[in-house]
């Protein structure tokens, strides 16, 4: 119940998130760092959600970016699913997001190769 309300509210105020607007949110987002390097996967999953109705604000931060996509390697499918969703949102908007993570996109998504049976 917690965890949908915190949702619900960072759903509410993504209309007024900017840089403008809110001078503190190197704070915002650094508290938010700290979530996603814990070892709890349902708060990094929740963390990864609230990051999804901010994509402007973390658009420059490739720390930020770097963080989410080492959630895609999670056992947790929420987890994943949240991460990906974050990533779509993040490149719609980052001018970074493209040149620094294109090929790991691709890396993620391509099949592996298939081993050589000749020895």
């Amino acid at each position: 119940m917690v965890r949908i309300a915190i949702i619900e509210t960072f759903q509410g105020l993504s209309e007024y998130l900017d840089g403008d607007k809110l001078p503190s949110i190197t704070l915002i987002v650094t508290h938010m760092m700290a979530v996603l390097e814990s070892n709890d996967p349902s708060a990094r999953t929740l963390c990864l959600r609230a990051l999804t109705t901010m994509p402007q604000l973390i658009a420059c931060r490739l720390d930020v970016q770097h963080q989410v996509f080492r959630s895609l390697k999670s056992t947790n499918p929420a987890e994943v699913k949240s991460a990906v969703t974050a990533l779509e949102r993040i490149c719609k908007v980052s001018s970074l997001f493209a040149k620094g993570h294109l090929f790991i996109c691709l890396l993620f998504f391509l099949p592996p190769k298939p081993k050589s049976n000749f020895n």
